[in-house]
């Protein structure tokens, strides 16, 4: 430490900043997170799963950085979510995305129900 509180400088190395919690903080999330994720991708073919890679959880509605509702999630595969198809990727805009697969409101609403049905 310096005489400024901070830790000295380094090359190279970028200090990190919060991101906030990325796990649920309680176990009605933590439940719901395991439901949804059993659903399989909810954008892709039945059984979509790129590269026998597990299906992921995409937090929806926190635009700019903000605070991210764990119930509000939607199961997508790795490609879907981050690769080249991804929503997260950045090979195709949040705007192509969603009219190739549908708005994060409407595929919240095909999550609740597929929830209901089972």
């Amino acid at each position: 430490m310096n005489l400024i509180k901070q830790p000295p400088y380094q090359k190279g190395k970028k200090p990190r900043r919060s991101r906030g919690k990325a796990r649920p903080s309680n176990a009605e999330e933590l439940r719901h997170w395991e439901r949804v994720r059993s659903l399989g991708c909810i954008v892709g073919p039945t059984g979509c799963n790129y590269h026998g890679l597990q299906v992921t959880r995409h937090h929806c509605g926190t635009g700019a950085g903000g605070r991210k509702d764990h119930m509000k999630v939607i199961p997508l595969c790795w490609e879907h979510h981050l690769g080249r198809e991804g929503v997260d990727g950045k090979r195709m805009s949040k705007r192509a995305w969603q009219e190739k697969y549908g708005t994060e409101e409407v595929l919240l609403i095909r999550v609740k129900r597929r929830l209901a049905n089972d």
